[in-house]
């Protein structure tokens, strides 16, 4: 027995065959795909260094920013994990920690398994909201509309495996949804509030 991250992801691949004159509009799986498709995730720790990290009320908002970074005011999201005895966010620049309180380190401590849910609201009073956050895990300015970012629309969340990046290269933005071919258009400044989970390397 040992911590471990565990889930399921599955999706069905749709096509909508036109309505004609004698029918409307039907969807229908794929024909040659012909079923969902999906698969099991489990990240299990590798010793005692790896912890987890909660924050239940990321406010990711419209500029580039660390996810984990310490040294930016998105760590009134990521230093809402541990003790959430000052309320759902600790004040804004409080340190980033783990759930058993210890400090991570955010220019060294690396990023093993992450979970992000983008909860369709814009603050801790569910404000609804209908934009995405885009983040991305290499170092790069997080921006809408280039092709290294991962896209979390409003109401959806992602989950996944990752190769132990440094949590200060890890960046995250709102900005509108973009959807399959969209066209660029202006961001929309709206913050979205987000859920995170993570399972972090105290490299220390």
């Amino acid at each position: 027995m040992a911590d471990r991250a565990q889930g399921n992801i599955s999706f069905q691949p749709i096509v909508t065959i036109a309505a004609d004159s004698d029918a409307d509009a039907v969807d229908a799986i794929h024909h040659n795909i012909n079923k969902s498709l999906g698969g099991k995730l489990t990240f299990t720790v590798a010793d005692g260094d790896d912890n987890w990290f909660y924050a239940p009320n990321v406010i990711a908002v419209n500029a580039s920013q660390e996810l984990f970074g310490a040294s930016d005011n998105v760590t009134d999201l990521a230093g809402a994990s541990g003790d959430q005895s000052n309320g759902p966010n600790e004040a804004a620049g409080a340190a980033v920690t783990f759930t058993d309180d210890s400090l991570a380190d955010c220019d060294a401590d690396k990023l093993w398994f992450l979970f992000i849910e983008n909860t369709g609201t814009s603050d801790t009073s569910n404000t609804s909201t209908t934009n995405s956050v885009y983040f991305n895990l290499d170092g790069g300015t997080a921006a809408y509309g280039t092709p290294d970012q991962i896209e979390v629309a409003a109401g959806e969340a992602w989950m996944g495996r990752v190769n132990g990046p440094v949590l200060s290269n890890i960046f995250i933005i709102t900005a509108q949804a973009r959807g399959a071919g969209a066209a660029e258009t202006v961001n929309e400044s709206t913050s979205v509030r987000c859920t995170v989970a993570a399972i972090i390397e105290d490299v220390a």
